[in-house]
């Protein structure tokens, strides 16, 4: 037995009795999907998603806030310091005047590291060894940030390099110093 054909679809394809804006057939959407419904295109929509961005768990409106202005904090003192709406020509002019030290700093960075290394630096395990050989970590990238610093008048991407490498450094500081008990996963 042959089967009558169905009729054609109306304009409007109605989804649990209500008629949508995404449930029209001439919708970019609902075509995307194969006129098989819009919930379904955008369960499709959801799920792409999904894979982007990952499950996040809930956190308190406060620690929200609070890791907002950290945020904030770190990216307007760059864009005061070291750009044009701020105080940027007068960081230009300070590198220009200390740029003479660039050789200095180079120097003190390379014969350091040959030292530490002739001492056997990353066997120190020791409370004392473990606190010299940070201070000097941190002695060294803040020379590394110095002479960024020394030549940002002869290269001014080199505050921006700054920023990307030392924002993540800061953060984990600040996840560090505020919220140590909290999952790293919630605090990304």
């Amino acid at each position: 037995m042959v089967l009558p054909p169905s009729p054609p679809p109306s304009p409007l394809m109605i989804s649990d009795a209500k008629v949508t804006e995404f449930t029209r057939i001439d919708n970019p959407i609902a075509l995307g999907a194969g006129c098989n419904g819009a919930s379904e295109t955008l369960n499709t929509i959801a799920a792409g998603v999904r894979i982007v961005i990952p499950h996040m768990e809930p956190i308190s409106p406060r620690t929200f806030a609070a890791l907002t202005c950290v945020c904030a904090f770190f990216a307007a003192s760059f864009n005061l310091v070291f750009s044009a709406c701020g105080f940027g020509a007068a960081s230009v002019s300070w590198s220009r005047q200390y740029a003479g030290l660039v050789e200095l700093v180079v120097k003190w960075l390379a014969l350091s590291v040959l030292a530490l290394y002739l001492a056997d630096v990353e066997r120190w395990n020791t409370p004392l060894g473990r606190t010299l050989r940070g201070a000097y970590v941190a002695a060294a990238a803040a020379a590394c940030a110095a002479l960024v610093l020394f030549t940002a008048g002869d290269y001014p991407y080199g505050s921006l390099c700054l920023f990307v490498v030392s924002a993540p450094a800061y953060l984990l500081c600040m996840k560090a110093l505020f919220w140590p008990r909290e999952k790293t996963r919630n605090y990304v």
